[in-house]
């Protein structure tokens, strides 16, 4: 016999819907986590774009004062990057199919 729909648990939803306080403390939580989880994203990027010379700096604003594309014009021009990436590749993709 059929038993019918599922029903949820009661903390996810009610009869009368969520309440301001409980929708608020779940968006909290929720951006708390994006940032938790952007950060170190962003702090790469950030680093990334430092002159060599400021590369140790402990400065933690967004966009260095002196922000250049040198290190990405370096990596992509002087250094075997397309093979690099090309390797990762055939590993990965090997990996995936065995």
């Amino acid at each position: 016999m059929s038993k019918g729909i599922p029903r949820k648990h009661r903390f996810f939803t009610s009869a009368k819907g969520d309440s301001p306080a409980k929708k608020l403390l779940i968006h909290l939580l929720l951006i708390t986590a994006s940032v938790i989880a952007l950060y170190p994203f962003l702090r790469v990027v950030t680093i990334s774009l430092r002159p060599g010379s400021q590369l140790l700096s402990t400065d933690l604003s967004l966009i260095p004062k002196d922000a250049t594309l040198d290190n990405y014009r370096t990596l992509i021009l002087e250094k075997d990057f397309v093979i690099w990436l090309w390797n990762s590749l055939v590993v990965s993709l090997t990996t995936v199919i065995v």
